[in-house]
């Protein structure tokens, strides 16, 4: 990261963790006062809006459990008292369906427990520079946001199921698939419904039409070369 990247954050000093597990939390606060943070820490969920009100901190990293219980809740009441500070969620593991969750309940940003540092700078840099990634434009995700959502829910395809995705792009039908691939009418039926689960649409054509529109197809070809 560059020297101007990490001096801006560093002009933003105040930083709230809302965070049950101490020894997380005092990791994190070493690491966010290298950086140049003042950093308060509140392990009772309940206190979030008191800390918030006090410290009026410039970015409030907020501890979200399984399908956001809990963090999502205190989102929703730091926002009502202060809709323009930038929230980060910290989960316990990149799980695709909590973070499109957490882009929904108004986090800025998602960072997992066991993200390298790099990146943990990264998710605090946009968060402070206004350019969180659940930012609105016009009531609709901006597309880049959209991108990028769909890419953490392809990134759960199997080999076989992206080679099907492809083919489907390519207006193959099941049989087509079969044929092409060497594989039986069922197995290729049971890659579809795995597929439309994991891309979170209802059809085949629906599927098609998000891999084109998000580069799905272009992305995995350039990946294999």
């Amino acid at each position: 990261m560059s020297t101007a990247s990490i001096e801006g954050i560093r002009r933003a000093r105040r930083a709230l963790i809302v965070h049950r597990h101490l020894l997380f939390a005092d990791a994190l606060t070493r690491t966010l006062e290298r950086m140049g943070l003042v950093t308060t820490t509140v392990t009772d969920p309940d206190g979030a809006v008191d800390a918030v009100l006090a410290r009026s901190p410039h970015v409030v990293l907020i501890e979200v459990g399984h399908r956001g219980r809990t963090g999502f809740s205190v989102a929703g009441r730091i926002r009502t008292i202060d809709p323009d500070t930038p929230l980060i969620a910290v989960v316990p593991s990149v799980d695709p369906d909590v973070v499109l969750a957490s882009r929904v309940a108004g986090f800025q940003s998602v960072v997992s427990n066991d993200m390298p540092l790099p990146r943990l700078l990264h998710a605090l840099e946009g968060a402070l520079e206004g350019s969180g990634r659940a930012r609105r434009r016009g009531g609709r995700w901006d597309r880049d946001d959209q991108n990028h959502d769909v890419a953490l829910l392809a990134r759960q395809l199997t080999a076989r199921e992206w080679d099907v995705l492809e083919l489907l792009v390519e207006g193959a039908s099941g049989d087509e698939i079969a044929e092409r691939l060497g594989l039986r009418a069922n197995t290729v039926r049971s890659h579809v419904q795995s597929m439309l689960t994991k891309l979170q649409v209802h059809s085949r054509l629906e599927a098609a039409g998000l891999a084109v529109r998000h580069g799905l197809v272009r992305s995995r070809s350039v990946t294999r070369r």
